[in-house]
Formats: C-alpha cells, sequence, structure tokens
C-alpha cells in the first residue's frame, strides 16, 4: 500500500524489486521457497553493483545481513530514499530469526536512516527519533484513496451490534489487549467483533466466541467495513505501537465508520483529526462504545461524514501527490 499505490499511480515505469513478491520474508515463507529466495538475493545484491539515479527503499532491501547490502544501495543511487511507517527502531528481535540470520528490523532501520539522501517517516514520531541521525526527514502518513471504499449508508444498529477490526494475524495481540471490554460489551449488549483478516487465526479464550471472521482479500475489504457499526483501534501503551502509522482507523474514516482507537502514539493524533473517540482503560472502551451504540442513527452518520471527510482532505494520496513527488525528487506534474 504504502509504496506500491504510489508507483501504481505516478511511476509506472519504476523498475521494482519486491524479493520473492510475497507479503511476508518470513524464516517460514524463505525456506518453503529456496530457489526464489537465492535467486532474489543474488538479484539485489547486483543491483547493489550498479549506479542508480533515484533508489527508494522501504523497511528493507534483503531479510538477511547486517545492514549492509541497504548501505551499499543507497550509496549507489543519485537520490537514496529510506521509507518506513512502523515502530521498527523500536523492533528489537520480535521477528528475527534463530542464529541471528534475519537481522531484526532495528538495526536496518538505524542504517538505512543515517545513510539515505533522505527519510520518509510516515508520522511525527517516526520523525523525530529520524531526525536525530538522518539528513533529510520528511513526514509522508501513510494514504488511502478514499475512492475505492463502499460509503457506509445506513446509520441503523445492526442486529447484534457490529465491531469491526482489520489487520493481520501478526497484529491480533492489540485485539486481544481490549479481550475485557469486549467480554462485556458483548455481555451488556449483545455485540460482536468482526475481524477482517485470516480466517485461520484464533483468539485467546472465550473471545473468539463472541468474533465471525472474514477473509482479507484486495478490494474486497473496503467493501466490507461498510457493513459494520463501529470500528476499533486497540494498541499497547509502547514504543512500538506508538510508531504505528494509524492506517486502520484511515480505512474505518473512508467507509464513513465511528470508531474508537487507543490514545497512543498516532493513533491519538489521527482520532482527534477525524472525529473519532479515544480510550485508554478498560471502562474507558466500554463506555466509548456503548455511547456510540446509545447515539441516534443521525449522530452516528454525523460522526462518520466527518470522519471521511477530514480523510479525503488530509490523508488521501491526492493530497499528498505533489510533496510525495518531491520527496523522491521526480517533476510535481506527471
Amino acid at each position: 500500500m504504502r509504496i506500491f499505490e504510489w508507483l501504481d499511480r505516478l511511476v509506472p515505469d519504476a523498475v521494482i524489486h519486491s524479493y520473492i513478491g510475497t507479503s511476508l520474508n518470513s524464516p517460514r515463507t524463505l525456506l518453503a521457497r529456496p530457489l526464489a529466495t537465492l535467486a532474489a538475493e543474488r538479484a539485489v545484491r547486483r543491483l547493489a553493483g550498479h549506479k542508480h539515479g533515484t533508489l527508494l527503499i522501504f523497511r528493507q532491501a534483503s531479510p538477511f545481513g547486517h545492514g549492509g547490502l541497504e548501505a551499499r544501495l543507497l550509496r549507489s543511487a543519485e537520490c537514496g530514499v529510506y521509507d518506513f511507517d512502523d515502530g521498527l527502531p523500536w523492533d528489537s528481535g520480535r521477528r528475527s530469526s534463530p542464529g541471528n540470520l534475519l537481522r531484526s528490523s532495528s538495526a536496518k532501520c538505524m542504517q538505512s536512516v543515517k545513510l539515505a539522501d533522505r527519510v520518509i517517516a510516515g508520522n511525527d514520531y517516526l520523525a523525530e527519533w529520524s531526525s536525530q541521525f538522518a539528513r533529510d526527514v520528511v513526514v509522508i502518513p501513510s494514504c488511502v484513496d478514499p475512492r475505492i471504499y463502499r460509503v457506509k449508508d445506513n446509520y441503523e444498529l445492526s442486529d447484534p451490534p457490529r465491531l469491526v477490526w482489520i489487520g493481520s494475524p501478526m497484529s491480533e495481540n492489540y485485539v486481544q489487549s481490549i479481550a475485557g471490554a469486549l467480554l462485556q460489551l458483548h455481555k451488556q449488549t449483545s455485540a460482536r467483533l468482526t475481524i477482517i483478516g485470516e480466517v485461520s487465526a484464533r483468539l485467546e479464550g472465550p473471545l473468539e466466541e463472541m468474533t465471525d471472521r472474514v477473509q482479507w482479500y484486495a478490494g474486497q475489504a473496503e467493501q466490507q467495513l461498510a457493513d459494520c457499526d463501529i470500528g476499533l483501534g486497540p494498541l499497547t501503551d509502547d514504543r512500538f505501537s506508538s510508531g504505528k502509522s494509524a492506517y486502520k482507523l484511515l480505512q474505518y474514516g473512508a467507509a464513513g465508520l465511528p470508531f474508537v482507537a487507543s490514545s497512543v502514539g498516532t493513533n491519538s493524533t489521527v482520532t482527534a483529526a477525524l472525529g473519532g473517540r479515544l480510550a485508554t482503560a478498560e471502562t474507558e472502551w466500554i463506555d466509548q462504545v456503548i455511547e456510540i451504540l446509545n447515539a441516534s442513527a443521525s449522530e452516528r452518520r454525523a460522526d462518520g461524514e466527518l470522519a471521511r471527510k477530514v480523510v479525503d482532505r488530509s490523508y488521501s494520496f491526492d493530497s499528498w501527490q505533489d510533496r510525495w513527488l518531491a520527496a523522491v525528487e521526480l517533476p510535481t506534474v506527471r
């Protein structure tokens, strides 16, 4: 989303190296595709031996090594740009493999931020950290295209009410962090939780019993959010989570959903801008969700319409196009 959407829109002639072309480069994924992994590693290392005009790295160029490959790539370019939108500086090993063959994201991120001609940070929190080490930092948030979202048009509550969370199994620990509040809400209002993600994933304990799972598919999730009543954006209060981009909240806003989110990092800024509701303690999660459920349909509609309006004005690809082109040193009229 953060890179390919921009390239599809503005730089269709870009040369793309997406390692083995999968959404994850986990040890299991790489071990299952040894020939593709070997070919990808050779290709990216050959790439580092050539000179380039503008070269853009998102997160990392290879899951192997200690950041040396990223350094060679950035040095090979007239304009080396590094882009990241997650709490990578504080990912101290949660995605590293045994033996440190797959380097933790924090080391790769630090190396790339120091050597890039320009860093594109996904939010102010990441930009503040990057500015300690980088020569040039710009903030460009993760953006959405509101035009591809089906907008909610019926704000009468479902029976039972439907809360929604969208994300990967890797992030479902955030849902688990508000399990107590969700179970109380189910007990008091019969509300159920819909997860748009991986249907084979499972939450711990009784929370799974009140959960309905919908498989995420590109192009379909944007149509499914409007079937729900309230979006949820829980986060744990730590530095890694504070660096996240609040992308879920923008998706809820694009679909016209009222939502409740944790008061952590960029979540707080985006929630305030979109007119959502913030919660920290379990009682606040319960109170804020119940307040939305008890509101009139017209009040929920007003919340949803405001959120969509702000997403369109402040977090859409159209609104950030010129700044993104300038950041990668391409003409602003294409």
